[in-house]
């Protein structure tokens, strides 16, 4: 056990010492939530009506 825990910290080392995968990874998520909330967020909400058909 104490192998896979010191493989999983050098995984996480290395994920953050790449800038890329943290920006594609943790910030353009955030960004575009953020962009598309704030388009959404106006009243012009999406809306969707569901049938669901019972045959038993």
């Amino acid at each position: 056990m104490r192998a896979y825990w010191q493989l999983t910290l050098s995984q996480l080392r290395i994920f953050l010492r790449n800038r890329q995968v943290l920006f594609w990874t943790l910030a353009f998520p955030l960004f575009l939530m953020v962009i598309m909330g704030s388009f959404l967020a106006n009243g012009n909400g999406i809306s969707l009506t569901i049938g669901v058909v019972d045959q038993d």
